[in-house]
């Protein structure tokens, strides 16, 4: 006993004399205040990804800089952290930036993190997401209402094996269990690509092995508090502790009670795609398609619930479309290889771009619209800017390609892609033959119309200083050969547009003997006057004659109105706040009679019906 007792007296002169608490955290199994992770002068230690975004200032880290941030920026401490408790003080500005402190993190090169971040910035205050890894771990607005914007605010975090909390000014903002997640790392600042900012970490005290309180709560309270991960990123956090209580269905507003009346039914519907993936690769829907829609029964906006239920689901489709169309196999291909438009036919576009442009002018669909007026057809553009063969990524709970055809009622497809993915060059031809013969199988469990469009020849940019990818114009001839084969192999309609536009004496008879003007902005995307160009041959290579423009001008107005619609329908701004990851904010809920967001954007269909049949009226006048 006195060996040992003077072994004790021993290590406390060593701790006495100067050993660091670091060192008495690993060789205790209590509480220790870590005095060697930031000294307060300067970054003695610390590892910036950019050095000059950084500095010490009155104590406290600064990132700072007045130009905007390309991409993430990190400086990382060199102590590494396991159950630890951290409390700083800091400040953002502007409130609409975004920054963040990272835990039990790695480095992931080149420039990122992998790991824990306690989030900051307008609407992510307190949040806990996974930078690098599986993204949101727990997204409520707890802290987000404790936040003095513009303003020093107290933020801790508490870490205990598999379990984490984090408060802002003292109250509670996260509290999660996750078993998968990492036990050890890091600590790193971060400054989020973005406009730019000021943002000051002043660090107080960092704890190694602490004791299990914050926010005037002590270890048991906490525990109840906890909750599993929300790694799916499609529904709130359950609780971790026990199973989700069923929700009261008793109606307590008026329009729940009418809808437990039965007055505005809702629908049964299917679980929404996780997280954002290539449009391509989402789970379909059972396979389903017609050769003429039909009109299916309204159900009606689903019935909202009482305050203290969840909203049921609702599909992000159903804005445009009150149910799937399903059908039992495919539509078939085109008859004999003729261009043709059954009646009631909804036609896709799909492309980069210059196709996501054509439907601000209107000229490849309003001579189409004109000439099969009698068919009343609709077309529904869903290209999208940088959208390749290889990947078409799309917003969270967004839904891929058999949902959107299954819901918009696709019978057809008219593709263009391969002006940039040309730019590879011919090494990259198979991969993108192959990739496109993929895609092509995604769109054929729907419908086997599909039109393909070759790329334009790149031009000589007319601005000093541009790119020149004329240069490239013999790889792009090769691209568009390649999906002539790919089109024929397949039995499905091809349009060149590369053949008549290499010489550019062909367009002598469409812009009055003219062949010396510029139909691209940059050699690449289309001018107005191009986009009319090309959306004329494209119409003409379908059905071999091209109506005047001056004859259709009411009628292509009417289309880009309409398109316009679509548009905000299809791609809507808001659409975390309706569809995504911020449906539990105040914003995107019911209030008073008034629906929540994602119930409001099934305004849309009623106006672009109407839209559809104004069109139907005046191409039918214009034939």
């Amino acid at each position: 006993m006195k060996c040992l007792a003077g072994i004790a007296l021993a290590f406390c002169m060593m701790v006495a004399v100067g050993c660091t608490t670091q060192q008495v955290a690993n060789a205790a199994d209590g509480p220790a205040v870590d005095q060697t992770f930031f000294n307060g002068k300067d970054l003695a230690g610390w590892t910036p990804t950019i050095p000059e975004y950084w500095s010490v200032k009155d104590g406290a880290i600064v990132g700072q800089t007045d130009k905007p941030v390309p991409r993430n920026e990190f400086i990382w401490s060199p102590v590494e952290v396991k159950d630890f408790y951290l409390a700083l003080d800091v400040k953002l500005e502007p409130n609409e930036c975004n920054a963040g402190i990272q835990f039990r993190s790695q480095k992931h090169p080149p420039f990122e993190a992998l790991g824990y971040q306690a989030d900051m910035g307008k609407g992510v205050w307190g949040r806990l997401y996974h930078e690098s890894g599986h993204k949101k771990l727990f997204w409520l607005d707890r802290g987000e209402n404790a936040v003095k914007v513009g303003e020093w605010n107290r933020y801790e975090i508490l870490a205990v094996g598999d379990r984490i909390w984090t408060a802002i000014n003292g109250t509670l903002a996260v509290a999660v269990r996750d078993p998968q997640g990492e036990k050890s790392g890091y600590i790193a600042l971060q400054m989020h690509a973005g406009p730019a900012m000021t943002v000051q970490y002043k660090i107080n005290k960092l704890v190694h092995n602490p004791k299990v309180e914050l926010a005037g709560m002590d270890e048991k309270k906490l525990d109840a508090a906890l909750v599993a991960p929300d790694v799916d990123d499609s529904k709130p956090a359950r609780p971790a502790t026990k199973p989700a209580t069923k929700p009261s269905t008793k109606p307590t507003t008026k329009r729940a009670k009418a809808a437990a009346a039965g007055e505005t039914p809702g629908e049964a519907t299917a679980a929404a795609s996780a997280k954002a993936q290539p449009a391509g690769v989402s789970k379909a829907s059972a396979v389903v398609p017609v050769t003429a829609p039909t009109a299916s029964k309204a159900s009606g906006p689903a019935p909202i619930a009482a305050k203290s239920d969840p909203l049921a689901d609702v599909p992000p489709q159903r804005r445009f479309a009150d149910a799937p169309v399903p059908i039992a196999t495919p539509v078939p291909g085109y008859t004999d290889g003729k261009f043709d438009i059954a009646p009631g036919e909804t036609i896709i576009f799909a492309g980069q771009t210059n196709m996501v442009r054509q439907q601000q002018v209107g000229e490849l669909e309003a001579q189409l619209a004109v000439a099969f007026a009698d068919k009343k057809p609709r077309f529904r553009s869903m290209a999208w800017e940088g959208d390749t063969v290889y990947q078409q990524w799309r917003d969270l709970n967004f839904g891929g390609w058999q949902a959107q055809f299954d819901w918009a009622g696709a019978t057809a497809v008219i593709a263009w892609f391969g002006q940039t993915e040309a730019l590879d060059g011919k090494a990259k031809l198979d991969d993108f033959i192959a990739a496109y013969g993929k895609l092509i199988d995604e769109w054929s469990r729907r419908t086997k119309r599909i039109v393909l469009v070759s790329p334009m020849p790149f031009e000589k940019p007319a601005a000093v200083g541009m790119p020149d990818h004329s240069r490239k114009n013999s790889d792009l001839k090769s691209y568009a050969e390649a999906i002539r084969a790919l089109a024929t192999s397949r039995g499905l309609l091809f349009v060149d547009l590369y053949t008549p536009f290499a010489d550019r004496k062909a367009l002598s008879d469409l812009s009055d003997g003219r062949t010396d003007y510029p139909l691209t902005l940059n050699g690449l995307h289309l001018t107005e006057t191009g986009q009319m160009v090309m959306g004329g041959t494209i119409a003409t290579s379908l059905q071999d004659k091209q109506r005047s423009s001056a004859a259709m001008n009411a009628t292509r107005q009417a289309i880009v109105e309409k398109n316009q619609l679509w548009f905000d329908n299809w791609r809507p701004m808001n659409w975390a706040f309706a569809y995504g990851d911020r449906q539990q904010v105040p914003y995107s809920k019911a209030i008073g009679e008034h629906p929540p967001l994602k119930i409001e954007y099934e305004e849309f269909k009623p106006l672009i019906k109407t839209a559809d049949e104004k069109i139907h009226e005046l191409a039918q006048s214009a034939k």
